[in-house]
């Protein structure tokens, strides 16, 4: 599965006004605001879909602070997630 179109999927998802928002271009990308056009409350969204998506514990997913890039995002989940989606269309029926 491409992570990226899952990144996409889930700021369609959480994010108002989608059309701030600039999809990264690969996993090495910035995920700061002013390349991806999230803010801090649309991060926390962010992450706590990708949480759900992946399983990840809710005690561990509030420790996650240090998400630089795509790849630090993609790493974090695949590193505590309980399950890993093999498509976008099995991650997007996780999400609630």
């Amino acid at each position: 599965m491409d992570f990226l179109d899952l990144l996409e999927a889930v700021v369609r998802e959480t994010k108002p006004d989608f059309s701030k928002f600039s999809k990264p271009k690969s996993l090495s990308a910035d995920l700061s605001e002013d390349r991806t056009g999230l803010d801090s409350l649309d991060m926390a969204l962010v992450i706590t879909v990708m949480g759900e998506i992946y399983q990840v514990p809710m005690d561990v997913l509030d420790k996650a602070s240090d998400m630089r890039t795509v790849q630090d995002m993609k790493d974090f989940m695949e590193k505590h997630g309980k399950r890993i989606p093999e498509t976008l269309e099995e991650a997007e029926g996780y999400i609630e």
